[in-house]
C-alpha cells in the first residue's frame, strides 16, 4: 500500500512537471537553453538577403546543383599517347589515386600537370596537352588527401578536385563526366 502511494505520487510530481515546462512559452527546462530545431530536411537561412543575390539561375542543373561553367586544365601524358587521345578521347583511369579511379586527372597549371606526371614516370619528359572541361557537380576540398583510393564516398558528382601535393598552389581536378576535349 505504501508503495503504491510512493508510485502514485512520482507519477503525479512527474505529471506536473510536465505541465509546467508545456506551459511555459519558452524553450527552457532545468536551466539549459534548447534551441528550436527544424524539421529534418528543411534548413534556415542565416542571413536576411535571399539566395538569387549570390547565385546565377542559370547555373544550375535539372536537380537544383550548382554546376560551375567550363574550366581549363592541363593534363600530362607519354608522347605517343598524344595521338591515341587526340582520335579517340580521354580514356577513363584505372589506377587508384588522391582523388579516386574513374575519370582523367587535370591540373590547373601546366607545371603542376609535369610535376604530377614526373612523380609516376621519373626521367620521362611529358607532352602537355591544355584541354577544357565542365566539372559540372564538383566535389572540391582545401586540403589535399593524404592516401590513395580507388573511390572516394561521393555519388552523383562529375568531377572531385583537391589542392597538389606535387606542386602546391595548384589544384588537381579527377574529371568524371568524361567532358575534356583538347583545346591546344
Amino acid at each position: 500500500m505504501v508503495l503504491a502511494s510512493k508510485i502514485k505520487s512520482g507519477i503525479c510530481a512527474w505529471l506536473c512537471v510536465m505541465v509546467v515546462m508545456l506551459g511555459l512559452g519558452e524553450n527552457r527546462a532545468w536551466g539549459f537553453f534548447a534551441q528550436p530545431q527544424t524539421a529534418p530536411g528543411v534548413y534556415e537561412s542565416t542571413t536576411q538577403e535571399p539566395i538569387r543575390d549570390f547565385y546565377d539561375a542559370s547555373q544550375y542543373d535539372a536537380s537544383d546543383y550548382a554546376v560551375a561553367a567550363n574550366r581549363v586544365g592541363y593534363h600530362a601524358t607519354h608522347a605517343d599517347v598524344v595521338p591515341l587521345i587526340q582520335q579517340n578521347g580521354f580514356r577513363a583511369g584505372t589506377a587508384p589515386g588522391r582523388l579516386g579511379s574513374g575519370g582523367t586527372y587535370v591540373n590547373s597549371t601546366p607545371q603542376g600537370a609535369i610535376a604530377e606526371f614526373a612523380h609516376h614516370n621519373p626521367g620521362v619528359t611529358p607532352s602537355v596537352l591544355k584541354v577544357q572541361y565542365h566539372p559540372g557537380i564538383n566535389a572540391s576540398t582545401s586540403v589535399a588527401p593524404r592516401n590513395y583510393v580507388e573511390r572516394l564516398p561521393f555519388h552523383n558528382v562529375d568531377s572531385i578536385s583537391a589542392p597538389s601535393v606535387r606542386l602546391p598552389g595548384t589544384t588537381n581536378t579527377n574529371v568524371l563526366n568524361g567532358s575534356l576535349r583538347i583545346i591546344e
